[in-house]
């Protein structure tokens, strides 16, 4: 007589005593095939009654937990070698892997690049010199995709950058000049120096070294003119939980539901350093000298002031930026600096010939001309006054044996120099008349 039956599982080596015909197995492991064995005991439970009956069945598959082991190499250029394990519970026949990955700096994107994998290996090809990338995986069976391990934030090896991105010089007047670029398009890694270069007609005249600026907050100025969609992405990214608990403002939405990009922006100011603004722009004053050192935040434009240059003169600006790589591409902008007032007046005033009627005055420009010179001269005896653009002038019309007083000045667009000292000089003695 069968008292009760013995069911055996195995892979678990679980042992079930029941008295009922039916029975429900509960806490499997989806997608396994199990053995199960049932026999039947008579009602000593001690003799089987019965050949023990098996049968072989599979759960049903559910999607996959997360990968294990997951790790990278980074030793080629514009690659990155990803490597993990298979699931600690993989719920079934793991198919195919999903591998995601979007760049966060230096040109942050919102939307990751989806791409497959059969083995537990893949290379990241063409990728950005020196970009940091976010890179997440999961696994897929015939359930679904799994779950997603958490983003890991992983490094390009570096190059030397490319040449800074829009080189201007503007001048504030005719001695200073503000110089500003942003950083270069392809930086190829992070920028810890930039060297701006200046050069008067050619011939060196001071360099402006720029060293990297230690900011605790290390995307400063990355958001800075970002699409609203990378915004709203990079926000849990960027800040950390606590800051964002402690800025509600940063919860308030729109009508798409974005983070307001004011907020994302007040959060990100409010990190940096108070001896700058906002931009990271505009440093100290500084006079031009030999050389000097002024400091920049990496992902910020960076501009600077120069001072005690010449009016009216030719400049060329190279400005070059470095990675821990090396050098990278130098760019020129050249800048012609505006007239100003001449200082001083003309030198050497003199009259070089004279007649009965004519005086030829000659002078020397004045030691810092400044601009484009016109010139005026100036006769006191009848008040005369005229104007020329060479450095000589001859005064006609006069009379016989006669003494002038003369004097001559510069004066550009701006304005006007100061009047040389007088000089007196004499006409000649004129014919006389003889009467027949």
């Amino acid at each position: 007589m069968i008292g009760t039956y013995l069911i055996e599982v195995e892979p678990g080596h679980a042992t079930i005593e029941t008295m009922n015909k039916r029975r429900t197995l509960q806490d499997l492991t989806p997608g396994v095939r199990y053995n199960i064995t049932v026999n039947s005991l008579s009602g000593n439970g001690k003799h089987s009654c019965r050949d023990p009956q098996s049968i072989l069945q599979f759960t049903n598959e559910s999607v996959p937990g997360p990968v294990g082991g997951f790790g990278w190499e980074v030793n080629e250029k514009k690659k990155i070698v990803l490597n993990w394990q298979k699931p600690v519970k993989p719920n079934g026949n793991i198919t195919s892997y999903l591998i995601q990955h979007r760049q966060l700096f230096p040109h942050p994107v919102a939307d990751y690049t989806n791409l497959k994998a059969n083995r537990t290996i893949l290379v990241l090809n063409q990728l950005e010199p020196g970009a940091g990338y976010y890179v997440r995986i999961a696994a897929i069976n015939s359930a679904g995709l799994g779950t997603f391990i958490k983003d890991e934030l992983i490094k390009v090896m570096e190059e030397t950058p490319g040449p800074v991105n829009n080189l201007q010089v503007s001048s504030h007047n005719a001695t200073t000049v503000t110089i500003s670029w942003e950083p270069p398009l392809e930086p190829n890694g992070e920028i810890i120096q930039y060297k701006l270069t200046v050069y008067q007609q050619n011939v060196l005249a001071t360099i402006i070294n720029f060293e990297k600026e230690q900011n605790e907050n290390q995307f400063n100025c990355l958001l800075d003119n970002a699409p609203r969609d990378v915004l709203s992405s990079f926000m849990q990214l960027l800040l950390p939980n606590s800051l964002l608990q402690n800025n509600p403002s940063t919860t308030s939405t729109q009508g798409n539901g974005d983070v307001t990009i004011q907020a994302l922006s007040e959060i990100i100011t409010s990190q940096t350093d108070n001896n700058s603004t906002k931009d990271g722009k505009q440093r100290v004053l500084r006079s031009i000298v030999t050389e000097t050192n002024e400091y920049f935040e990496p992902l910020c434009p960076v501009a600077t002031i120069v001072t005690s240059l010449k009016p009216f003169t030719n400049y060329r600006f190279n400005v070059v930026g470095w990675t821990a790589v090396g050098e990278g591409v130098g760019v020129d902008v050249r800048h012609t600096m505006p007239q100003e007032i001449p200082e001083g007046p003309p030198l050497d005033v003199r009259v070089d010939s004279a007649t009965d009627s004519t005086l030829r005055v000659m002078w020397s420009p004045p030691v810092k001309p400044n601009g484009i010179v016109t010139y005026t001269i100036n006769i006191e005896l009848g008040n005369r006054v005229y104007e020329c653009n060479t450095t000589y002038y001859d005064v006609t019309n006069l009379k016989p044996f006669s003494t002038y007083a003369i004097k001559v000045k510069a004066k550009t667009k701006v304005g006007e120099g100061p009047w040389s000292d007088w000089i007196v000089a004499d006409t000649l003695e004129g014919s006389k008349l003889v009467m027949v």
